[in-house]
């Protein structure tokens, strides 16, 4: 009797090829629950079927069947979406289920072409069994080359352990104050500086900055990220160094982005902090795992569900999406990816109230808000946008004219939302702050209505750069900032003036890199305006 293997194989490679293109974000151990779930699945079908036909080849062709129809949805589903993109129907508020309709459709007639096949398969089941067994074993194949190269590249910076002691710190109450004050350090993922808005998307942003000096924050109008990417951006911010004196040259000369997760998860500033009686608080209003500080002491998830961004990816392309968007409905957390982001997004808004409500501290609270970066999930008022957000992704950029267009008028929106929601946060910290908190308001980096992620000739510079970064210190902790001040400083004049270190300011310099080489960069400092 020749080996059925097969449906164990289709098992393994769905989840093994999507980590293979997520490899650079996503760890193996995220593999473990789509693996179990999966081989679960064809388990359970392929016992069920050969408890009835009692046939070895029949059994695992249905399961293997069973299974390539599961992810034959999403691949529909995908087309779909991409192709009334290029026809801009995409944009129309009323046509969000049409992909979900017409992959049931096409599901449902090959669903009906199988089984008119059946019995030919049957019949010739030898030969079926073979050419299913050679073909999940050529798949299975396929992504192993990406993965091994990727690990060879990751094992050159094996060994490497995150040192902290490399800044030495020394803290020494500020004799002019009394108590150490709640820091809130919150990033809006995005935000453009003043300049970029009026230039490049025709907004004016003075109502917002002007209630924010009204309460007293410093704006740095001419501050710029120190990088481009969100997880340079932070990994630099919270280690306050440049990214270059904090990795190995053997990891600067790879593509291992996992060590910026090292950085930012076990930063210098939470452990200087912690050290000084302070309680460490994070959550994840950013939907993305690398970016967020899961090791704090505190750690807030705004979903009942702690899936992953790629398990959650891997559901969407299935039918399992109808049975978890169930659920979801029944746990109250709506049916689309998109309304859950909304959700996640206000959710992170109340709780930063609830925290200062609270008034218990000292404490850091790191929240990352992915606003108003895409995708554009709100109007102005808060409402669902009229743009469907699958248009923007989290990581697609607009490459047409046409796309640029309606990029920045979802960002606008978006932006003013965000600034209704921010403005309620201060006036709500500041009412219930005992005594006057930090509060820092900074993006990671600008807008990407023209980014090329591949391309510094092909990219804006001054939109990706320039960014809003605004200080609230209280008992003179303004005296030490500047106009160009950039995030890598941040805690630098912090620690400086609250804790009475000795920490020399950075020169503000900004460099730009591709997604494909992170660590490659380009000092671009002295080409913006």
């Amino acid at each position: 009797m020749k080996r059925v293997y097969h449906p164990l194989l289709f098992s393994i490679y769905f989840p093994l090829s999507l980590y293979s293109l997520n490899i650079r974000f996503v760890s193996a151990v995220e593999l473990f629950l789509p693996w179990t779930l999966l081989l679960s699945f064809t388990g359970i079908i392929w016992w069920i079927v050969h408890r009835k036909v009692r046939d070895i080849y029949v059994s695992g062709m249905i399961a293997t069947f069973s299974l390539l129809i599961m992810f034959f949805y999403g691949i529909i589903y995908n087309i779909f979406m991409k192709v009334i993109w290029v026809f801009k129907k995409a944009l129309l508020k009323g046509l969000f289920f049409l992909p979900d309709i017409f992959s049931v459709i096409c599901v449902f007639l090959v669903v009906l072409l199988l089984w008119k096949l059946l019995p030919l398969f049957f019949s010739h089941k030898y030969f079926v069994t073979n050419l299913l067994n050679t073909a999940s074993l050529i798949l299975l194949f396929l992504p192993l080359p990406r993965i091994i190269s990727w690990k060879m590249k990751e094992r050159e910076t094996w060994g490497w352990e995150f040192s902290k002691k490399e800044i030495n710190i020394k803290a020494k109450r500020n004799i002019k104050m009394d108590y150490l004050p709640n820091i809130y350090y919150i990033i809006l993922d995005g935000y453009a500086g003043e300049k970029t808005l009026k230039e490049i998307y025709h907004f004016d942003n003075s109502e917002f900055l002007n209630f924010l000096k009204g309460k007293g924050f410093y704006i740095a109008s001419e501050s710029r990220s120190n990088y481009c990417q969100t997880l340079l951006s932070l990994a630099s911010l919270l280690n306050f160094q440049y990214i270059d004196s904090l990795l190995p040259p053997s990891a600067l000369s790879s593509e291992n982005v996992h060590l910026l997760e090292e950085l930012i998860k076990h930063n210098i500033a939470f452990s200087f902090l912690k050290n000084n009686g302070y309680t460490t608080i994070a959550m994840d209003a950013c939907v993305w795992e690398p970016a967020q500080i899961t090791s704090a002491d505190v750690f807030y998830h705004l979903s009942p569900f702690f899936l992953s961004y790629f398990q959650e990816i891997l559901i969407e392309i299935t039918p399992l999406r109808f049975l978890f968007s169930f659920i979801r409905r029944l746990a109250g957390e709506g049916v689309d990816e998109y309304y859950r982001h909304r959700k996640r997004l206000l959710k992170g808004f109340e709780l930063v109230k609830k925290i200062a409500q609270k008034n218990e501290g000292p404490f850091i609270l790191f929240a990352h808000f992915l606003l108003p970066h895409q995708p554009f999930v709100f109007d102005r008022n808060g409402n669902p946008s009229h743009l469907h957000p699958s248009a923007f992704t989290i990581w697609r950029v607009p490459e047409s004219p046409v796309e640029k267009e309606i990029y920045r008028k979802g960002y606008i929106e978006q932006l003013i939302f965000t600034n209704k929601k921010v403005s309620e946060m201060i006036e709500h910290i500041l009412k219930y702050s005992k005594k006057p908190p930090i509060i820092i308001l900074q993006a990671d980096h600008g807008p990407a209505s023209m980014l090329d992620p591949y391309s510094l000739e092909r990219t804006n510079i001054n939109e990706r750069f320039y960014i809003l970064n605004a200080y609230y210190l209280p008992y003179g902790g303004d005296s030490l900032l500047y106009p160009s001040i950039s995030p890598v400083n941040t805690f630098r004049v912090i620690f400086n003036h609250y804790f009475g270190t000795s920490l020399l300011l950075l020169h503000d310099r900004s460099f730009y890199s591709t997604w494909d080489y992170p660590f490659h960069f380009h000092d671009i400092t002295d080409r913006l305006n």
